[in-house]
């Protein structure tokens, strides 16, 4: 697999680089972000479908206005500080993000899309807006092993328990030979149907694929309740799962009302739920103490919260500061972590994730459905006409 690591290259020499490039590396600094060359380079290898890994390089430096925008999503790898120990670290993921590129060649994974294959500047399109590339994909030949099966009635779970990933280990996965590459079957049937359903299959055909490239890793690991994902599938579904897609949109409707979830949508989302909440666990964060939520409610959905006990059943994304949180909503939550755990001693509670190093997602951290809280108190700010209601862990998080 050829590399092209993007620095300041002259015209020619650059577009050679790219042709014969599965992947950019691209060393970012303001000097760069500054050149002449640099929307040219990006551009041209987003014409060409070709990955990128963002590099940053300059200490107190971050990409802003363009750059920022088209880079935001993507995994990037921090070499500002090459004096510091973790530049070793650096390095080691930096390789690792290449391994997968390599693993899943072919793919458009973290490639800038653009409307046309003739690069000009009003070609570019803001990555996070705009998460299907132009250039419709090859038709998916689906496996045929791996259909979903179940061995019990998942609907009956998910409507007692509140929790979709868990309800459909429970119903369709526990006492089974299932491998991990079945269930990616499953959910790669299942986003198809719901992207189907919505009049989105071309959104779905391309979440799929990235998908399927990656099933290889799963045909001999058998399923089990705390399984630890392949690195390069836990990685890709969370991807996936912080674009602009309908995806994130659908499951956060569908898992917000558990009691009105029906069969084909618990089937249907589902494999990718448990699939999304496996690899949040392998990066639960038990070290941050409060976190925040900006709601827009209605007087009758604010009593949901304001409960003894309150239970988030879908993928919930809450800030580490107050200032990132706060934006239209009429209705804040702060939510005090901060809670000695029932199941591991001396340990704080666990209820979701930090994910540093996604550039999109380092401000926000993830919970997973299923966390308790318990209502706190309730303050009302004349000022700023927002209703602050504090919420507690409950101890029995995991």
């Amino acid at each position: 697999m050829t590399v092209a690591f993007f620095v300041l290259y002259a015209a020619d020499s650059m577009a050679e680089c790219v042709e014969n490039a599965a992947v950019v590396v691209c060393f970012l600094s303001q000097k760069y972000q500054d050149s002449e060359n640099c929307k040219k380079e990006l551009q041209y290898a987003g014409s060409k479908h070709i990955s990128m890994i963002p590099v940053y390089t300059q200490r107190g430096w971050k990409p802003s206005e363009w750059l920022g925008l088209i880079t935001a999503g993507e995994l990037w790898i921090d070499f500002r500080d090459i004096n510091n120990k973790k530049s070793k670290e650096s390095a080691e993921k930096l390789y690792q993000q290449i391994q997968v590129v390599q693993a899943t060649e072919g793919s458009v994974v973290g490639t800038i899309p653009t409307t046309t294959d003739a690069v000009s500047i009003s070609d570019l399109t803001i990555h996070d807006q705009k998460l299907i590339p132009s250039k419709k994909p090859e038709p998916i030949s689906l496996p045929t092993q791996g259909s979903q099966s179940g061995n019990r009635d998942i609907l009956d779970y998910v409507r007692e328990t509140g929790n979709l990933p868990l309800a459909y280990y429970d119903a369709q996965l526990t006492n089974t030979d299932k491998t991990v590459a079945g269930v990616l079957d499953d959910a790669i049937t299942g986003i198809l149907r719901e992207g189907a359903t919505l009049d989105k299959s071309s959104e779905a055909e391309w979440l799929t694929k990235e998908l399927l490239n990656l099933r290889k890793y799963g045909i001999k690991e058998n399923v089990s309740k705390h399984l630890k994902l392949p690195y390069e599938l836990a990685e890709m579904c969370i991807y996936i799962y912080s674009k602009s897609s309908f995806l994130p949109g659908l499951m956060a409707q569908v898992l917000n009302s558990p009691q009105s979830i029906t069969s084909e949508q618990a089937n249907s989302l589902g494999p990718f739920s448990w699939l999304l909440y496996r690899a949040l666990r392998q990066l639960k964060t038990t070290n941050i103490p409060t976190v925040y939520k900006d709601l827009e409610l209605t007087d009758e959905e604010r009593k949901d919260y304001v409960k003894e006990e309150v239970k988030f059943t879908a993928f919930t994304e809450t800030y580490k500061q107050r200032r990132d949180s706060e934006c239209v909503g009429n209705t804040l939550l702060i939510i005090d972590l901060n809670v000695k755990s029932n199941s591991f001693k001396d340990q704080n509670v666990c209820c979701g994730a930090d994910m540093p190093g996604y550039s999109n997602l380092s401000m926000s951290f993830h919970m997973w459905p299923g966390v308790k809280f318990h209502f706190s108190k309730y303050e009302y700010d004349a000022d700023k006409q927002k209703h602050i209601i504090y919420l507690k862990s409950s101890a029995e998080n995991y």
